[in-house]
């Protein structure tokens, strides 16, 4: 069984390693020396969760090659997720997909077994077999996860949460998370890089959050913070938030976003603010899957 106490408290995302991702991406993923320079700099960060997929290009081939340059495994955790294909297949043909889709990820990374799976169904016997140490829900949404609360066989699970989304605070959803002892992944703290564009930039499909991008900066201007300090802080200093899943692509900005967990925490009557603007967001600008700017 893994031990998820000892999870660093930032995950670094490797979708930017294998394929071109985020709101200001470019056409291609960074090449082998970028990526390499990147994961160097999450050792010197003190990260050690990778989180990675499958479906995320060339990343599990990146990792693997990184280690087999360094001569060791640089990342204690790997936490990978799986996806079905077929929603609507029989029990048996689910468990095979998920177990060839992890034992494909586990010899393109060259390890043993992961620290988490997330996903549903046959968790117990992967743990059971040694493949996984625990697993979990990767969620679209917030209230996603609810039924999973209580189940054996889920001990993580990740969602999205940011300051344009805070659904993982309503109805004190994060509290029953921690009170039933299950990890939680932080994912989309910048919304896609969303919360760092400037708001007289945006594609047209996205125009209707300037506005609350202009609030937001403002408020943060208030607490003597830049946008990217508030929209790190306000997650990373929410009780019950195990670990903020950040991507990164060059080394630089991941040093960055390694130095934000040093700023303070946002004064509570500008963090219920803030929350007031996200109210009035549309499920089109806070979920990336309906974006037309991919």
């Amino acid at each position: 069984m893994s031990d998820i106490s000892n999870f660093s408290r930032i995950t670094l995302g490797t979708v930017q390693l294998g394929l071109p991702y985020g709101l200001h991406a470019g056409p291609e993923a960074p090449d082998q020396s970028t990526a390499h320079d990147i994961l160097d700099a999450a050792v010197e960060c003190g990260i050690n969760v990778l989180d990675t997929a499958r479906s995320y290009g060339t990343a599990e081939e990146v990792i693997a090659g990184h280690e087999g340059i360094r001569g060791r495994a640089c990342f204690e955790h790997i936490v990978t997720k799986f996806t079905l294909d077929d929603a609507a297949a029989g029990f048996e043909a689910l468990r095979r997909q998920v177990r060839s889709s992890l034992e494909a990820s586990l010899q393109a990374m060259g390890r043993p077994r992961v620290s988490v799976l997330l996903l549903g169904d046959i968790l117990q016997e992967l743990t059971e077999d040694g493949l996984i140490g625990a697993g979990g829900l990767s969620a679209y949404r917030p209230e996603d996860v609810e039924p999973v609360v209580g189940h054996p066989a889920f001990r993580c699970v990740q969602v999205p949460f940011n300051l344009l989304d805070p659904a993982l605070l309503r109805n004190g959803r994060l509290q029953v998370l921690r009170q039933a002892g299950i990890f939680v992944f932080i994912r989309s703290v910048f919304l896609k890089g969303l919360l760092l564009t400037d708001p007289g930039h945006l594609p047209a499909d996205l125009r209707d959050a300037a506005g609350p991008l202009k609030r937001l900066s403002f408020l943060a201007a208030r607490a003597n913070m830049s946008i990217a300090e508030a929209a790190f802080s306000y997650v990373h200093h929410q009780e019950g938030v195990g670990s903020l899943v950040i991507g990164a692509d060059t080394a630089r900005q991941l040093r960055e976003n390694c130095a934000l967990m040093a700023v303070q925490r946002i004064p509570d009557e500008l963090a219920a603010e803030m929350e007031v603007i996200a109210l009035k967001i549309p499920e089109r600008i806070i979920i990336p899957g309906r974006w037309q700017t991919k």
